[in-house]
């Protein structure tokens, strides 16, 4: 249901409310977080690259999270997202609240 390929076989791209639904209620946490380790086994089999390094990644949080920290440094509420990358490939991703350090 959802096809990347129109009819004709064209790419045709799926709005972002419609991913995002994907993502969230269809795949779920565990889903995505199956995705993202199966890619980054394939990614680490393949690179000739060894090293990871993390690469941390400011999401300013909605205005409907009451719970969201407030970032001094950026100057608004927000969590972080943590992003483990071989060479310039991004192999997992952990999610945490704004506050945390950047050291993960």
């Amino acid at each position: 249901m959802l096809s990347f390929f129109d009819e004709n076989g064209q790419i045709k791209l799926h709005s972002g409310g419609t991913l995002h639904h994907f993502v969230k209620y269809i795949l779920g946490e565990e889903g995505i977080n199956e995705i993202m380790m199966l890619l980054g086994e394939k990614i680490l089999k393949l690179s000739s690259e060894k090293k990871a390094k993390i690469d941390s990644t400011p999401l300013e949080a909605s205005r409907y999270d009451k719970h969201a920290d407030y970032n001094p440094h950026y100057e608004c509420k927000m969590d972080k997202a943590h992003i483990t990358m071989v060479g310039t490939y991004p192999v997992f991703r952990t999610h945490t609240i704004g506050l945390a350090s950047d050291s993960l």
